[in-house]
């Protein structure tokens, strides 16, 4: 290899972490500034209420194919290949 190849090659893996640091901490701070001013506009009570249904989506993903269809109350279940 050249010694120009090789200087490029170190300097792109020296560079590539620091640029993906700069990606997270860039993602971080608008996560940051994004929910100080959705906590500022939403009330509690909504946030809770918000909260709570992502959890029961989540856990109703987690369940598996034989999750119930209509919710928790529901008797109805969806068979593994009606999907």
């Amino acid at each position: 290899m050249s010694p120009l190849i090789m200087k490029m090659t170190s300097l792109a893996a020296v560079t590539a972490p620091k640029l993906q640091a700069l990606g997270t901490l860039l993602a971080r701070a608008f996560n940051s500034f994004t929910e100080t001013r959705v906590r500022a506009a939403v009330p509690e009570w909504q946030l809770r209420e918000i909260q709570h249904e992502i959890d029961r989506y989540h856990r109703m993903m987690r369940a598996g194919p034989l999750a119930t269809a209509g919710g928790g109350n529901s008797s109805i279940a969806i068979p593994p290949g009606a999907r």
